[in-house]
């Protein structure tokens, strides 16, 4: 079977790994272009709109003359063009450099520099000297050009040039640089940096591993890019309790090796690209609730997404992100409190496995600062596998593509108010239970694939997808094998369970112990509608799920809904359901319902409860498949189908092949059955039928409840009773083939204007023993009766004025009697036959040579026949040679009421019914019916049996029992009993009558695929221990796959299970001591083998003694 699938469904991601988002300040269309006069040179600044800042400009600074030598150079903060026109500058984008410079001055006002502005030659000069502004408040990455030599720092010699203070060298209100000190005397391991500093610049303090704890006060607003990278001495780092600090660029503090924990301060928005990798002795990671993050980028922890391996679960890509991954570089965090507007997807860069494969974490808290809720990315979590608790408070919009996938720790998770859960968002995580509520939208797919824990799903929510599919928990939960296209196929189909049946949640886990086995589904009505109207087949194809609740008010279950859940038992059904839609509950083959609460449905569709396909085989096709239906669970299925008086129509095949259903009860409301609705229920006992056969559309009654080319008596052969109820048809005329072919013990027919017996109506059955004419009746049709072998006798009353050809044709029929003086009985001709002449003769067909006109005819010449003298039954009887006895117009009924008070005799009309009278009396005894014989073994029906002849009825007496309680028997050594499938053997009883049994093997008639050994048994009330299993027990055994070995047995006999051709799975209970030869000897096809027993674990040989000849898996628990 195959289903849509989204072509991606997030198995790889390509990841973008930023290293910086640089601002870009924002600039005019037009530059302008300023010359000023610097002391007879020409300096030239190109200028640009500071979009920050209304009313200053940018500038870029050259020389006009570019022979020109100036030694000095001053850049001004204002400068005016040709036309007076002042421009106030701000911002050094560069700065040109000429070999002659001795100095470089810039004005007080300039208050920030860009990345590279100061060129290269100003690296290398030996005598240029800078002198910054007091103004400077920022200088941006690599405005020393450092960002060209990413593992060092080449420090200019300007820069050298420059005093520190307190071992700090700052550009204006800029930490530029803290030098490395030149030996241990000169070693400042505390930094403080003043009151006043705005930013520490660019790899301010990068590789310096002098330095062991810093200070930086409140007038800090950045910490740049590398400031503190391969700090690793670095051990403490305290921000002023009033910080005003807003950004974390891109490693900051990158393989700070030393740092423990750190406080972030509230003031703090961003926390840049790989922030705090390397840190992997950061323990703790401080963040307040009152804190104004908004941003954490990629890498920020030390964490980077890596390769998910889904094979485990089918043939499916990996989850495999591109890209620069990393390992070890994480930090070492337990918990952890993150503000919701700080997660989510960015354009310029990802937060893409943020804390992925971080082991230590164990406390993850979503905060409610901020108001945007949290987009959480990409592997967020994954591999957290001591992750047991995640608070998200309402605060998560978005749970991205495997964000917690592979959290083994995380067991339950409050999805409240999240609006989408994207693909592989929980894949191989440890839930144990999951509610998707209301808010939930969008699902991707394997949601929750290889979640093994997962037993119970909670579904509040009616979410959509890109493809149906999407929308479909087989997709969700990963349960299908392989993609392959378009199409997802799955893992176990319905041709799989015919050869390797899967019954329950227990035996899904033992064949697929990697997937995820769903068991108990609750779905809950949001208001509008349930999870089920998604998409049809919504729940299909979930071998594992044994138990779904439906909410009150839902109406209809969709087509497909629970298709292919084999191992599903229990669906707790709201009385509101009007519709049950095709193939609702196709293939569940556990699955029993009780129709009798579903007071208004009203449709029951097309295979809605089939259990092999109508069509032909199983749902892959093929012929019909009662190995199928024989070998799956031997007490599954429905029960009963007593619809309710609501029902109206059902669909071709509803319950084709429902192998233990005992009662069928068809409504009188009932105005439409399709063909096969109820064929091959091999199991009915009762079939009632009120519905009115005019109204079963499609389809013959035949072909609704059985074949009648199929003669098959596991098919019907248990069939006792069938009723028809008194508006079972409309016209009053029965078609032909009505019950043929059919078994059946007892027919009663309700109806009040039935017209005939129709042609065949009877034909072959082999177990009807009587059988009443309806008064109503006027023609039995011709073959009617044909080999009804069990029917001696019949009365045929007077209303009945034709008899057909053929009528009794080799039935079992003795007497036959005839209540009608001029009954016409029809004679059988070869001949074509006139509309005059078709009153009292039909044409026949004959195809067997050693056959004559004469074997066709109404009544065989062995069957005597009762009738009125000068009757046409007379007169048959006579031409055909039947022996004919003269019956009385009216007969003596006479009540003999053995020692019992008097009942009066009745006189009664040839053919009618005698009245029951009041029942007699007899001291000391009970009074139980009237019987035909003096030995009270045949009883007598007063609404059946018709008298027709001198009747006399015995009464039949039980003695009242008297106050001394009976004892049962007590139960002896050696006795055998029978309790199930099985029969014991008693080796012991005590003197309170318990004592031990051993199992002897199956019981007649018995036969299972599956053996469990009880522990105990009960005889007589009092409990037995089962203790032991006899030799031989199941030798030869050719049905047994799978054996389970009770925990009060102790010793499993000589060739026990010796080849037992199918047996593939032994479980040895816990107190087995003695294991005798051959016990499991020449077992085939044997698989696995489990240990529990103590005693036995610790012989070393146990396999190679028992179990020798076969491989397979041994385990000893």
């Amino acid at each position: 079977m195959k289903q849509k699938l989204m072509s991606s469904i997030g198995g790889c991601l390509l990841l973008a790994f930023l290293l910086l988002a640089f601002p870009i300040r924002g600039q005019a269309a037009d530059s302008i272009t300023v010359t000023d006069d610097d002391n007879g040179v020409k300096v030239q600044y190109e200028l640009s709109k500071r979009g920050d800042s209304a009313g200053t400009y940018s500038a870029a600074i050259s020389f006009v003359d570019e022979d020109a030598t100036p030694e000095e150079l001053y850049i001004k903060s204002k400068v005016k063009d040709a036309n007076g026109t002042s421009y106030e500058i701000r911002d050094i984008k560069s700065v040109a450099y000429k070999n002659s410079l001795q100095s470089v001055k810039i004005e007080e006002g300039i208050t920030s520099m860009d990345g590279g502005a100061w060129e290269k030659g100003y690296a290398n000069s030996d005598t240029v000297k800078i002198s910054f502004p007091s103004t400077l408040e920022d200088v941006e990455d690599s405005f020393l050009n450092w960002d060209k030599h990413p593992d060092s720092v080449i420090v200019p010699k300007w820069l050298s040039k420059m005093q520190s203070e307190n071992g700090v060298v700052y550009a204006g209100k800029v930490a530029v640089y803290v030098p490395k000190a030149e030996n241990d005397a000169s070693k400042v391991s505390e930094i403080t940096f003043k009151d006043g500093c705005t930013k520490i610049a660019h790899k301010a303090l990068f590789k310096n591993t002098d330095v062991t704890k810093v200070n930086i006060p409140a007038s800090v607003k950045a910490i740049g890019g590398a400031a503190f990278s391969g700090c690793t001495e670095l051990s403490q780092v305290n921000f002023a309790a009033d910080a005003q600090i807003e950004d974390l660029d891109w490693r900051a503090f990158y393989d700070c090796t030393a740092l423990t924990s750190i406080k972030i301060p509230d003031s703090v928005t961003r926390i840049g690209t790989e922030t705090f990798s390397g840190c992997t002795s950061l323990a703790t990671i401080d963040i307040s609730k009152e804190s104004k993050l908004t941003r954490i980028e990629y890498g920020a922890f030390g964490y980077y997404p890596y390769k998910i391996d889904l094979k485990s679960l089918g043939d499916f890509s990996d989850i495999n992100p591109s890209g620069t991954l990393k390992d070890g570089l994480g930090v070492k965090v337990k918990e952890i409190y993150l503000p919701k507007e700080s997660i989510k997807n960015y354009k310029g860069g990802s937060a893409a496995g943020l804390f992925a494969g971080c082991t230590t974490l164990e406390k993850v808290t979503i905060g409610s600062s901020g108001d945007a809720k949290a987009e959480l990315p990409y592997e967020m979590f994954a591999g957290c596998t001591n992750l047991t608790t995640v608070n998200m408070d309402k605060n998560v919009k978005t749970i991205g593509t495997a964000a917690f996938a592979e959290c083994t720790g995380l067991k339950s998770i409050d999805l409240t108010e999240v609006k989408e859960v994207m693909s592989y968002a929980f894949t191989k995580a440890g839930l144990s239970e999951v509610t998707i509520p209301s808010s939930v939208e969008k699902i991707g797919a394997i949601t929750f694939g290889g979640c093994i824990s997962l037993e119970t799903m909670t579904l509040e929510s009616r979410w959509s997808g890109e493809d149906s599919v999407y929308r479909r928990m087989v997709n969700i939960l990963g349960n299908f094998s392989y993609v392959k296209g378009e199409y997802s196929y799955n893992m176990h189909t319905s041709s799989e369970q015919v050869n390797n049946p899967i019954r329950s949640n227990e035996e899904f886990r033992e064949k697929y112990p990697g997937q995820t086995a769903i068991k108990t589904l609750i779905i809950k009505n949001d208001g509008e509608g349930t999870a089920l109207d998604n998409s049809s087949a919504f729940a299909a194809h979930l071998v594992s799920l044994e138990n779904v609740t439906l909410p009150e008010g839902m109406k209809t279950i969709p087509s497909g809904a629970f298709k292919q859940c084999f191992s599903l038992k229990k669906v707790v059904l709201p009385s509101s359901i009007e519709t049950i839609g095709n193939n609702a509950f196709d293939s569940d083959v556990n699955l029993d319902i009780d129709f009798t609460k579903l007071t208004n449905l009203t449709s029951i569709g097309s295979q809605a409860f089939s259990i092999i396909n109508a069509n032909g085989g199983n749902s892959v096709g093929g012929s019909y498949d009662k190995k199928y239906t024989d070998e799956i669970t031997d007490n599954g299925g429905i029960k009963n189908i007593i619809l309710s008086e609501s029902v109206k129509t059902i669909g071709s095949g509803a319950f084709f092949g429902q192998r233990n259903v005992k009662k069928i009860v068809i409504p009188e409301s009932v105005t439409s059955i399709q063909g096969q609705a109820f064929q091959m229920i091999p199991a009915l006992e009762e079939l009632e039928v009120y519905a009115s056969l005019d109204k079963v559309s499609g389809s013959s009654f035949n072909e609704v409840f059985w074949s009648n080319t199929r003669n098959d008596s596991t098919i019907t052969g248990k069939l006792k009773k069938v009723i028809l109820g008194e508006s079972y048809s409309a016209t009053g005329k029965i078609g032909s083939a009505l019950f043929y072919g059919l078994d059946f013990d007892e027919i009663d027919i309700q109806m009040n204007n039935i017209q005939n017996l129709g042609s065949s109506m009877f034909m072959k059955n082999t177990r009807l023993k009587s059988f009443t004419v309806p008064k109503t009746v006027k023609v039995i049709n011709q073959a009617a009766f044909y080999e009804t072998t069990a029917l001696k006798d019949i009365t045929i009353p007077k209303n009945v004025q034709t008899i057909d050809v053929e009528a009794f044709r080799k039935s079992g029929l003795e007497k036959i009697w005839i209540l009608n003086k001029d009954l016409v009985i029809k004679e059988p001709t070869t001949e074509d036959v006139t509309e005059e002449e078709s009153a009292s003769k039909t044409k026949v067909y004959i195809y067997n040579p050693k056959e004559t006109v004469e074997d066709f005819i109404a009544i065989p010449k062995n069957v005597t026949i009762y009738g009125y003298a000068g009757s046409t039954a007379e007169a048959y009887a006579q031409k055909n040679g039947n022996k004919f006895v003269v019956i009385n117009p009216e007969n003596k009924v006479i009540f003999d009421s053995v020692g019992g008070s008097k009942v009066e005799e009745q006189t009664i009309e040839c053919g009618e019914f005698a009245k029951k009278p009041a029942d007699p009396a007899k001291e000391g005894y009970t009074f139980k019916g009237w019987y035909t014989n003096k030995e009270c073994t045949n009883a007598f029906d007063f609404d059946k049996d018709s008298i027709k002849e001198e009747t006399t009825l015995y009464a039949k007496w039980e003695k009242n029992p008297s106050s001394k309680p009976e004892t049962k028997p007590a139960i002896k050594k050696n006795a055998k009993v029978t309790r199930g499938k099985y029969i014991y053997k008693v080796t012991s009883v005590t003197k309170k009558q318990n004592g031990n049994v051993q199992v002897c093997g199956f019981a007649k008639g018995k036969k299972a695929a599956t053996i469990v050994i009880p522990s105990t048994i009960t005889i007589n009330g009092k409990k037995f221990k089962v203790t032991s299993i006899a030799p031989k027990a199941f030798l030869k055994n050719k049905t047994v796959k799978k054996v389970v070995i009770g925990n009060n047995v102790k010793v499993v006999g000589t060739k026990a299970f010796y080849n037992a051709k199918k047996l593939h799975t032994i479980t040895i209970g816990k107190n087995v001591t003695t294991i005798k030869s051959q016990a499991f000897g020449k077992l085939p096809k044997l698989k696995k083998v489990v240990v529990r027993s103590k005693k036995l674990k610790k012989l070393k040989k146990i396999k190679k003694k028992i179990f020798k000849p076969v491989k397979h898996k041994f385990t000893i628990k």
